[in-house]
């Protein structure tokens, strides 16, 4: 999983994303991973007061630690039962980039061709 928790702090301190775009056409599969996401991190991290977004930025807007993001992103990985791609985890910065990273792991690629 990821091993460089210094790399994914200074992308994620620097607020922004660099993760490929989302897919132009929003699936069904896409935004049921999105609603699982969110809620997820509501649960998770006891934020049920908080505005949570598809564009709300991990580390900046809710406060989550590397090792947060790294629990966060094995437990999914776990109850989806899916390896997410460990150069795109580097890159997360929002909500979206998770969903991106969990979207195409679920179809068992890297990153869009």
């Amino acid at each position: 999983m990821l091993n460089n928790g210094s790399n994914l702090q200074s992308t994620q301190e620097s607020g922004q994303s660099n993760i490929y775009a989302m897919p132009e056409k929003k699936d069904s599969k896409l935004m049921a991973i999105q609603e699982n996401v969110i809620k997820f991190i509501r649960v998770y991290f006891n934020m049920h007061d908080k505005e949570i977004t598809g564009d709300s930025k991990l580390r900046l807007d809710l406060g989550l630690s590397s090792f947060e993001l790294l629990e966060m992103c094995c437990s999914l990985e776990e109850e989806l039962k899916i390896d997410i791609n460990e150069g795109n985890l580097r890159r997360v910065v929002t909500i979206n980039d998770v969903v991106k990273c969990l979207y195409y792991s679920s179809k068992g690629q890297a990153s869009p061709q």
